[in-house]
């Protein structure tokens, strides 16, 4: 959940004109500081001096195709006590469109980012 909200964040931000560092610094001295933004953040040249999957092309890391998985347990868990989590059914979406790329399902799950360009370029 953390790592759709960082991604579309740095969309936002980066597609207002803002640098990816500048946006980065920004989010990680306030409240919304997370291990997403400040250790996994998905755009190149956020984070200088790290080296986040993003920085890889993606490879490395948790694949995408295991974090649906993953999540999908959690809502399973969920189902099985009757608790409604609509932010993780949400993300399971969009982890369900990113793993329908064969090319994304197999890199870091910050890959999600490249998808949300992807259809944001499809928009324009």
């Amino acid at each position: 959940i953390n790592q759709v909200a960082v991604a579309e964040a740095m969309l936002l931000g980066t597609s207002l004109g803002l640098s990816p560092s500048l946006l980065a610094s920004v989010i990680n001295n306030s409240t919304g500081r997370c291990w997403p933004s400040a250790v996994n953040n998905p755009v190149p040249g956020a984070l200088p001096g790290q080296s986040p999957p993003c920085e890889r092309d993606f490879k490395g890391g948790f694949a995408a195709k295991l974090m649906l998985k993953d999540m999908n347990l959690a809502l399973n868990a969920a189902d099985s006590v009757s608790v409604l989590l609509p932010l993780g059914n949400s993300s399971v979406k969009v982890y369900e469109d990113v793993t329908k790329d064969d090319d994304l399902a197999g890199r870091d799950f910050s890959v999600v980012f490249r998808h949300l360009q992807k259809l944001q370029q499809g928009k324009e």
